[in-house]
């Protein structure tokens, strides 16, 4: 648990604010220490194991000639320790005692050496430097008690200064250093103690809090010598950091993930506004219980949620407002109260925690005041109304989206006596919240042929139209007609089309930038107990989504440039990790291949023996003759399995009518004749393969699909489609020989090596031969990109899970390429089936297939392929998302 107040630490002088100078030359490093002191840093940290052919005598006098604008931290970091020195330490040490004499205030020398360093400088380091001994540990972070004793280890060695670096596998492992940092405040042990990556962030933010000694915050981005270190000017201008003490009270916005919300910008600022000697952050977390029960503090004052936290946190208050109640029965246990006796029917969702003095957690749900207000207020303004009463009452009231804000809107419009009516693209959510509310539900294409009255209000709760899709809109502008008032959740841009059109159509329109705002200004109010200054936070607000009112706003540069695509109480739900709206070049084209590729990579491993079977199934002339040529398609252990068989049974009576074996039979028979070994036959091109093919198909559809938004200012379902099909295509044709050794090798009862099987093929018949099928094979993977990649990236906005879209995506993308697999696996195997009917190309083998064997044999190994690319489809999704998270990248 944090202590319980860091302002009973013994006081001390501010917090410093270091900047690493990690540039490759001598002389842009020192440009690099002048800007930092500009930006208002209070150290500059040259890392020697930066510079490119680092010669102490020549480069130090150039870093460190003085007058310098800020005093050094001297740094050469090993390779071991996480830095890129690889030499031995001798030359090193002679580097950093030769910084000491030239003047340098700090350096840096790490644990493990630091008894060595220590006799090597023994009475000739000089009184004005600090030497500085520290400890990285990129693994996790170790007890409290591991902990202390680390710092008496470190302060053995002499250090005036000791610096432990950890890494964060939860959020509550940050609790842990807090305790070191106060533990070491009030023995006088200076120390700088940080946690690493998005989960540590706020270890970096909130140390001043805590006493630690310094904080690292990099030039700019891409500049960092840390994981998730922020920029100096965000600790400074955002976080207002070196206002930060004891006193300070934290606020923050809990969500999983966090780190795109620009909340603490807004609140920062409007705390400054007010004078309010508080912080706010982002809390990466993971188990929210976990985290207020760690974080218990009255000093941790008050908590933003989103996803995927809104009804957690309801059942983790001790009392929750009426209109954010969760269902009661199964939650209740007598534990949780309400405020009030009068309550609505329960949104059940939090999206505003107070702490109060006496500890009890409060919650609240801001989202349907501020939508709600908004359009009263929007209908006010421009319709006479009485003012007794909500302008709302009697009106028809159609809500598009059926999530999390359309719920909180339903509701709200409802408790102001409105008619509502729910619509969505799937019928079913829209039925389901309907039957809540006791309201009719639509599909959006009944919506466009729904008028039974004039002076209709609708509002848009959906992220259709949210930038960079400007062109899209939920409802054509024919059917506008019919609506006297219009509301869009959606804010960026600020004018929308779906308002546009409403406008020109005669409508009242209220922007959702609108409801952000005052949401936000609904939980500064909880918060703080007083009034947001209210034209400073919408000026802020305002800016960050229109940076033409930055200047009369009088944000800084580096704010206006954060453009805003979701909003703290997260009015517009689609699945946080979509990535809409952020170019798909976030994380470098590297990682892009490698996380496709790793999760392509485990898929295989685990449907390989399916699919090969699949092969035999459709390759085999007779089941005989099936029997000695069982082989494979492109996915790869328990993947492996079913590729195998699914290759079986699509040579299965290859050229004949007949009847089928199942895919059950094939398995059987494979396991008997050759043995378990056989499931796996073709696995190590099938890995190589999807390693490559993997990363290529999958790595290439994000620039793909930001290229047609690039040119053509959208990406709905067609450009995701069609950026689908040229990614497998291109991955296809530069990675066909690899399909062709895979599958040729599931077909060899012998077991030949994968080199074996490309010198007979390329002895017997060419390298041309390596690229046979390629046709059909860039066919079906076009067509198998297009299917999986649109219909996940669809279906991740309605469904808001990784597991279900890719279950979708799965099944959609095996009834469109069973027919070219089957077809594409013939052509690979028509010289190892002596049997088989010769095919001249793709068409002229779908139609002998069809002629000789009937329409249904397209479709021979189908539910192999089904019950390969179903469970490989989701695999490879929701590894590919776990690891892009792990890499910091937006999800797909």
């Amino acid at each position: 648990m944090v202590p319980p107040s860091a302002a009973a630490a013994v006081a001390r002088a501010r917090t410093l604010l270091c900047v690493p100078a990690t540039a490759r030359a001598p002389r842009e490093m020192a440009a690099e220490l002048a800007a930092a002191a500009a930006l208002g840093a209070d150290v500059a940290e040259f890392r020697l194991d930066r510079l490119a052919g680092f010669a102490p005598r020549r480069d130090l006098p150039v870093l460190l000639a003085q007058p310098r604008p800020l005093p050094a931290l001297v740094t050469y970091r090993p390779k071991w320790e996480g830095g890129e020195y690889e030499g031995d330490d001798e030359p090193r040490f002679e580097a950093l005692l030769l910084a000491m004499e030239m003047g340098a205030e700090y350096v840096d020398i790490e644990l493990k050496v630091a008894d060595k360093f220590m006799k090597l400088i023994s009475g000739k380091k000089p009184e004005t430097c600090k030497l500085i001994v520290s400890s990285h540990n990129f693994e996790n972070t170790p007890s409290t008690e591991e902990l202390e004793n680390l710092v008496a280890q470190i302060q053995a060695t002499g250090a005036d200064i000791v610096k432990i670096a950890t890494t964060a596998t939860e959020i509550v492992d940050v609790a842990k250093m807090f305790q070191i940092l106060v533990h070491c405040q009030e023995k006088q042990v200076p120390i700088i103690g940080l946690v690493m990556n998005d989960r540590g962030f706020i270890s970096r933010v909130l140390c001043p809090k805590f006493g630690g000694y310094l904080t690292f915050g990099s030039l700019e981005k891409g500049k960092e010598s840390a994981p998730a270190q922020p920029t100096v000017t965000d600790l400074i201008n955002v976080y207002n950091i070196k206002q930060i003490g004891p006193d300070t009270k934290v606020y923050g916005i809990i969500g999983k993930p966090v780190g795109h919300s620009k909340s603490p910008i807004l609140h920062n600022e409007a705390f400054r506004s007010v004078g309010l000697n508080a912080v706010y952050v982002p809390f990466l977390v993971d188990d929210l219980a976990n985290f207020l029960n760690t974080y218990s503090s009255p000093e941790f004052a008050g908590f933003s949620c989103t996803i995927p936290h809104k009804e957690a946190a309801v059942r983790c208050c001790d009392e929750v407002d009426p209109i954010a109640k969760d269902i009661l029965e199964p939650f209740n246990k007598s534990r949780v109260t309400f405020v009030s006796n009068n309550f609505v029917q329960d949104i059940g969702a939090v999206n505003t925690i107070i702490r109060k003095p006496n500890g009890k957690l409060v919650g609240y749900n801001t989202d349907y005041v501020g939508a709600i207000s908004a359009i009263e207020d929007g209908i006010r303004a421009s319709q006479p109304t009485d003012t007794t009463t909500s302008p709302l009452a009697g009106r028809l009231f159609v809500v598009i989206g059926a999530g999390g804000a359309g719920k909180a809107l339903a509701y709200g419009a409802k408790e102001k006596g409105a008619r509502v009516v729910i619509a969505n693209r799937t019928f079913a959510r829209a039925q389901e919240l309907g039957n809540l509310l006791g309201a009719p539900a639509l599909t959006l294409a009944e919506l466009e042929n729904y008028h039974p009255e004039e002076g209709m209000i609708l509002a848009n709760t959906t992220a259709i139209g949210m930038h960079p899709n400007v062109n899209e809109t939920p409802l054509s502008k024919q059917a506008l007609k019919s609506y006297a008032v219009v509301f869009d959740a959606v804010y960026t841009p600020k004018e929308t089309r779906l308002l546009r059109e409403a406008a020109e159509c005669g409508a009242t329109v209220v922007s959702g930038l609108e409801m952000f705002i005052r949401q936000a200004m609904g939980q500064f109010e909880h918060f703080t107990g007083m009034p947001v200054v209210d034209c400073k936070f919408r000026a802020l607000a305002n800016s960050l989504v229109n940076p033409d009112a930055m200047k009369a706003a009088g944000i800084t540069a580096h704010k206006a440039r954060l453009w805003l695509h979701e909003r703290s109480g997260d009015l517009i739900k689609f699945h946080p990790r979509s990535g809409r709206g952020m170019q798909p070049g976030h994380g470098g084209a590297l990682y892009h291949f490698g996380t496709s590729g790793a999760a392509v990579a485990a898929a295989t491993a685990v449907t390989h023996p399916l699919a090969l079977g699949s092969v035999r199934y459709s390759s085999s002339v007779g089941l005989g003759n099936g029997l000695q040529n069982w082989g494979a398609d492109d996915s790869g252990l328990v993947s492996s399995i079913r590729y195998v068989i699914k290759v079986r049974l699509q040579m299965q009576l290859a050229g004949q009518r007949g009847n089928l074996v199942g895919m059950g039979t094939i398995f059987t028979q494979m396991v008997q004749v050759e043995g378990p070994r056989s499931l796996y036959l073709g696995l190590a091109p099938a890995l190589t393969r999807s390693v490559i093919y993997g990363g290529l198909r999958l790595g290439l559809y994000e620039p793909c699909k930001y290229v047609c938004n690039y040119a053509f200012g959208s990406t709905n379902f067609a450009f995701k489609f069609a950026s689908g099909v040229i990614a497998g295509a291109l991955a296809t044709a530069l990675t066909n020989p690899t399909e062709v050794l895979k599958v040729r090798s599931q077909m060899s009862p012998s077991r030949t090596s994968t080199i074996g099987v490309l010198k007979k093929i390329v002895a017997e018949e060419g390298v041309k031969a390596l690229w046979k099928g390629v046709g059909p094979a860039m066919a079906r993977a076009g067509c198998l990109t297009a299917s999986q990649m649109a219909t996940y990236d669809e279906a991740k906005q309605l469904f808001l899970s990784d597991q279900r879209s890719s279950c979708v995506a799965g099944t959609a993308s095996t009834l469109v390429t069973a027919p070219i697999d089957m077809i594409k696996t013939r052509l690979m195997l028509q010289r190892e089936c002596k049997g088989a009917r010769v095919y001249r190309n793709g068409f002229h083998c779908g139609y002998q297939v069809v002629v000789t064997e009937g329409v249904t044999s397209l479709y021979k190994g189908g539910f192999a392929t089904f019950a390969r690319l179903g469970p490989q489809t989701a695999i490879t999704f929701v590894v590919c998302e776990k690891l892009r998270e792990l890499a910091g990248m937006t999800a797909i």
